[in-house]
């Protein structure tokens, strides 16, 4: 139904002078559409044609659809940002759609080809049109995202390999945000790197947040409460710095919900008007304790020393459960009062 242009035709006539004048006008193509679902499909036969043809009332171009290069559909692409938002697409993210339409060996080849079908149709049952995912992002951004994207503290078209390229060497709690590709209905999640017992990186992912949950809290909010949980382990924030080494506050520090001075009252009979607790909606992401073992950063000689000292006398006699007990509480006391992990001096 969207791929079919109609055109509307108005007639008129006249009578002058025993003469009859006929006048007739004809609209460009329009595309008519039975339900608002159908509005990005429609949308998109609008941008193909306009990218393609010359001919103002072409009726017939969408019986043999042509193809397009990406240089032209990049051009569309990012035009179509920057009608909605303040802020096109950039190479890199530009770079990321043409790997996707292209595939990686066409190497974001301008001149590489690409069909209708491939653009709005769905190539098998588990997939989605490529322009509906373009389509769902743009809404979300709209809705939730947009000062976001056009102050750049989102990334948003960054495929995983690449993400994992630039989170490598950053450090521990950088992250960035991108588009979840597995979202038809458009959503965003961020990526973060910590560093293991080798140094080596490992990454995280949240479970990308769709237009639902943005509408309960907002992005900047998420990232300011967010929390990984692990068994008895206390909750802490991961997230440290946007990408590439900005201070998380100092990106999103302007967004963030300021708390109301002034408190709701109850409306509770003959009690005094205190106003209710207040409460707060935050992200958790609960982790097998092994993970974060296996993510632990290695301990400093002076802290080594001293647990060594600490564990001398169990490695010299074995005498009594009661000793290893008492250098148990020892290690205890040590570990809540003396050691505290602090950033890397590198990372600030």
């Amino acid at each position: 139904m969207c791929q079919a242009y109609r055109d509307i035709r108005q007639e008129t006539c006249s009578c002058n002078c025993c003469k009859r004048w006929l006048y007739k006008t004809i609209s460009l193509p329009i595309v008519v559409i039975s339900n608002v679902s159908q509005l990005p499909s429609g949308w998109a036969s609008i941008l193909w044609y306009n990218m393609l043809t010359s001919e103002p009332k072409n009726l017939k171009f969408f019986l043999s659809p042509p193809v397009a290069s990406w240089g032209q559909l990049s051009e569309v692409l990012s035009w179509q940002f920057s009608s909605v938002t303040k802020r096109g697409l950039n190479e890199e993210q530009l770079g990321m759609l043409a790997d996707k339409l292209l595939g990686q060996k066409a190497q974001r080849n301008p001149e590489g080809l690409i069909p209708w079908t491939k653009f709005c149709k769905s190539l098998s049952e588990k997939s989605f049109p490529f322009w509906l995912w373009i389509e769902a992002i743009l809404d979300l951004i709209k809705r939730h995202l947009l000062s976001l994207w056009n102050d750049g503290c989102i990334l948003g078209f960054v495929s995983k390999e690449r993400e994992k390229a630039m989170l490598t060497g950053k450090c521990p709690g950088t992250f960035l945000l991108r588009f979840s590709e597995s979202s038809r209905d458009g959503a965003i999640t961020f990526t973060w790197v910590e560093h293991d017992l080798y140094d080596k990186p490992v990454f995280h992912a949240v479970e990308p947040y769709t237009k639902k949950e943005l509408s309960a809290v907002s992005l900047p909010d998420i990232i300011r409460t967010y929390k990984v949980m692990a068994a008895e382990n206390i909750p802490e924030n991961p997230l440290r710095f946007l990408y590439p080494d900005i201070p998380k506050d100092k990106s999103f520090g302007k967004y963030y919900t300021r708390a109301s001075e002034a408190s709701e009252p109850m409306d509770v009979e003959g009690s005094s008007v205190t106003g209710y607790m207040k409460t707060e909606l935050i992200s958790v992401s609960e982790v097998h304790p092994s993970r974060l073992q296996d993510n632990m950063m290695p301990m400093s000689p002076d802290v080594f020393g001293e647990l060594k000292r600490s564990v001398a006398p169990v490695l010299q006699c074995w005498s009594s459960p009661k000793d290893i007990d008492a250098v148990a509480s020892d290690l205890r006391e040590f570990l809540a009062e003396d050691f505290q992990m602090t950033p890397d001096s590198d990372c600030n």
